[in-house]
């Protein structure tokens, strides 16, 4: 009978999640013994982004946009970072080899604004840790001590303007990982250590979902959906079938099989489920080597940015890659397709982000 209830139990509360999820991402962290640590991510959405690559120096002099009493810091570390909107970072890796991610989370909430504590916005939060920190371990102090307070912008989809929630992985060279959640106006930290998936459902509950099917702890065939928690199992499942003592570049193309069988196809777009979005474009980071390998769904090549290989001295030029509209003539080594650009003017926290994606040809 407990069984029974268990099960429906899991299918009601898949159902919940389902129906509030709006839209898709995946990743996955994993980092055997005696390897390279690597991260993987899809990024998925239903309509183009204006996704773009920065490679950032040291020096640069930030705040975090706030209105009032925004954090300030000088960044510590160089680093390459990807921003979608022209004004939100979403994912990137520092000098020191740690690997951070933001991904939709439709459960988040945030505290109401408490101005006498610096505040952080949702645009630059990601990149604050890419600044500062060179281990998962640095970050979480830093936001377990409740240095500052997250607070988010706004964004209109489908019509509702709502604030962004996210959550975030912070991943690193060291085989350890932290997924940062904000709920009911709470900061919460799971810790994992050399293995772990995320996609777009609260972290606890992703992990008990998964446990009903084969290989994961329960009876059931693994699932082919691009839900949410399937996604999840998916992932979680095929990063205990990866090879261990794999050669470099055998541990990342292994990884990115990974990820594309999380992916969901192009034209897959479900107009009346958000939450079916197509994978625009996916990644896999060397946190071990300060690699990015990153894959456009609209072009067969691969670009490979060796974060090593660029300049970071602090007074060095921000650089800026358009990867989505390059990939057809670029692949391979692209360090010195960059060219000089302003500082991303990063969204401030409470404002509207306006970004109308352009028409496809």
């Amino acid at each position: 009978m407990k069984k029974h209830l268990l099960c429906a139990g899991i299918c009601a509360l898949s159902l919940i999640i389902s129906a509030v999820s709006a839209s898709a991402c995946t990743l996955s962290y994993w980092a055997p013994e005696k390897q390279h640590a690597l991260t993987g991510r899809n990024m998925d959405w239903f309509s183009e982004m204006g996704t773009k690559l920065w490679i950032f120096p040291r020096g640069l002099e930030r705040n975090g946009q706030t209105a009032q009493n925004p954090m300030h810091w000088t960044s510590k570390y160089g680093s390459l970072s990807i921003s979608i909107w022209d004004c939100l970072i979403t994912e990137g890796v520092n000098e020191k080899g740690l690997v951070a991610n933001n991904l939709y989370l439709p459960e988040t909430s945030f505290e109401k604004r408490n101005s006498s504590q610096p505040g952080m916005g949702m645009s630059i939060w990601l990149q604050y840790y890419l600044d500062n920190f060179a281990t998962v371990d640095e970050a979480v102090a830093a936001t377990t001590g409740k240095d500052f307070q997250v607070q988010s912008s706004k964004l209109t989809l489908f019509g509702k303007t709502a604030a962004i929630p996210l959550h975030i992985a912070l991943t690193d060279a060291h085989g350890d990982c932290a997924i940062i959640e904000l709920l009911d106006g709470k900061t919460i930290i799971h810790r994992e250590t050399k293995q772990a998936a995320l996609t777009n459902t609260v972290y606890a509950t992703q992990k008990i979902l998964a446990k009903q099917y084969q290989g994961l702890g329960g009876k059931h065939m693994l699932p082919g959906s691009s839900e949410s928690e399937d996604r999840y199992a998916r992932t979680a499942f095929y990063l205990t079938k990866l090879p261990q003592n794999a050669s470099s570049q055998h541990a990342v193309a292994g990884l990115m099989s990974v990820m594309r069988n999380a992916a969901t196809p192009i034209g897959a777009n479900d107009p009346k489920r958000p939450n079916i979005a197509m994978t625009l474009w996916s990644t896999v980071t060397d946190s071990t080597t300060q690699t990015m390998y990153f894959s456009s769904s609209l072009s067969p090549n691969t670009l490979r940015i060796d974060l090593n290989a660029c300049t970071l001295d602090k007074g060095a030029s921000i650089l800026n890659l358009d990867p989505m509209h390059t990939a057809d003539t670029l692949a391979g080594d692209v360090q010195n397709a960059f060219a000089p650009h302003k500082d991303i003017p990063f969204v401030q926290a409470g404002q509207q982000i306006t970004w109308t994606a352009p028409k496809t040809k």
